[in-house]
């Protein structure tokens, strides 16, 4: 199986308990530290309130599920948004075992 089945079977899936009050965000930032750089982020907005929360935690199979609300338009950026969403893993169980690992050292 390939990469590109794996993600789509992901995106497949319908994550029970998905709160659909939240909105995912594209957005095109400037870098602070390099002069001319730019970069693209990817969050999350929960509906009324200002706070956004960063997905590097999120599962595919959930994240691709929220609408998304931004920049949207522009093909070039799917890489740098993959790359984001796929710091953690490929597949649901690798991000899960991010997750746990990350947990057991906030413990």
């Amino acid at each position: 199986m390939t990469l590109l089945n794996k993600l789509e079977q992901t995106i497949e899936q319908v994550p029970e308990g998905l709160d659909l009050n939240y909105t995912a965000l594209v957005q095109h930032h400037k870098d602070d530290l390099e002069e001319n750089e730019t970069y693209w982020s990817v969050s999350l907005k929960k509906e009324d309130e200002k706070d956004e929360y960063a997905v590097s935690f999120v599962p595919f199979n959930e994240l691709f599920r929220y609408p998304v609300k931004g920049y949207q338009e522009d093909a070039e950026i799917i890489g740098d948004i993959i790359w984001d969403l796929t710091f953690d893993g490929w597949t649901p169980e690798q991000q899960n075992q991010r997750i746990r690992d990350f947990e057991d050292r906030m413990e």
